[in-house]
């Protein structure tokens, strides 16, 4: 047995040494790439596959560096998503479906001339992981839900987005990992209530609805749209909103505005800083941005502004 572990040790420390004559060796990009693996856990199962990801991330990296050039007021790294395509992280990470409403502009918006925030008030769940399945319209959900509870009932649940992805149906205008809407997770919730992530966990695919009601109900849900109301909701409680996050992949930190109004993502907006920019919690886990947050820019950016909702 000694002499299995001895022999186990020996393969391990040969293999990292190997990986670290490989970097030394390698060009800079390729040497950039393995670092970036080793960082994120990310392999593949061929060396064609490696190659294909390897020419994706050249892409993706020369656009970071030339946008990080540009010094704008937030920064890109190679972030989990470095090795997709636009379209590949489009279709896997981003699932609120759009009801065709039209931009709703609002030109008397004051800014808020004080900072607000959510974050450390115990009203708030630890930022989650959606993995590649389209349910953030689930995870925008349960974080107003989350917050409503905390905030009027004096506790703070954790609840199951699973739940969500599995029993809420097309009647309500989603798809499970397909995407959503988060008007209808909110209108299942008051008419079935939702349980817990202990009770239902996440498996981060359409599975089987096995548990179809739940202790967490909402009196009623309101959808408002406005920056103005934004402010006004988010001072009431964690609000659920629409954004358009095609760009947001890189997102490492400063305040984001790089985006259009193609409502696509469903997220959690939770505050605003001293200059009036949203505070907003993602679901794609606390390794991508500002420890799973994002700070946009005052105003409409991303249209942030054009459909939120919230659980009274």
């Amino acid at each position: 047995m000694k002499s299995l572990v001895l022999l186990m040790a020996a393969l391990v420390a040969a293999s990292v040494f190997l990986s670290q004559q490989n970097l030394q060796s390698a060009s800079p990009l390729a040497a950039r790439f393995e670092q970036w693996k080793m960082h994120t856990n990310k392999f593949y199962l061929s060396e064609e596959h490696e190659a294909y990801r390897l020419s994706v991330f050249a892409e993706n990296l020369a656009y970071i560096e030339s946008e990080n050039a540009r010094q704008n007021e937030y920064v890109l790294d190679t972030t989990f998503f470095a090795d997709l395509t636009q379209e590949e992280f489009t279709s896997r990470y981003l699932g609120y479906v759009n009801q065709d409403s039209q931009i709703v502009e609002e030109e008397d918006y004051q800014v808020p001339n004080d900072a607000f925030t959510w974050q450390g008030k115990g009203v708030i769940t630890p930022v989650k992981n959606q993995g590649s399945c389209g349910s953030c319209w689930a995870f925008s959900t349960t974080g107003t839900v989350e917050g409503y509870w905390a905030i009027n009932k004096g506790s703070l649940p954790n609840l199951s987005e699973q739940q969500l992805v599995d029993c809420v149906g097309i009647a309500f205008g989603c798809l499970g990992c397909n995407g959503g809407q988060m008007s209808g997770g909110l209108k299942w919730i008051k008419a079935n209530g939702v349980t817990t992530e202990t009770a239902y966990p996440y498996t981060g695919k359409d599975g089987k609805c096995t548990i179809k009601t739940g202790a967490y109900k909402v009196g009623s849900v309101k959808s408002t749209t406005g920056c103005t109301s934004l402010t006004a909701d988010i001072k009431t409680q964690p609000t659920s909103v629409a954004v358009d996050a095609t760009n947001w992949s890189f997102y490492k930190s400063g305040t984001f505005s790089n985006c259009a109004k193609n409502l696509n993502h469903g997220v959690l907006a939770v505050g605003w800083d001293a200059a009036g920019n949203w505070i907003v919690k993602n679901s794609w886990g606390v390794t991508w941005g500002q420890q799973g947050y994002i700070t946009l820019k005052t105003g409409d950016t991303c249209g942030v502004c054009q459909e939120m909702n919230n659980a009274y």
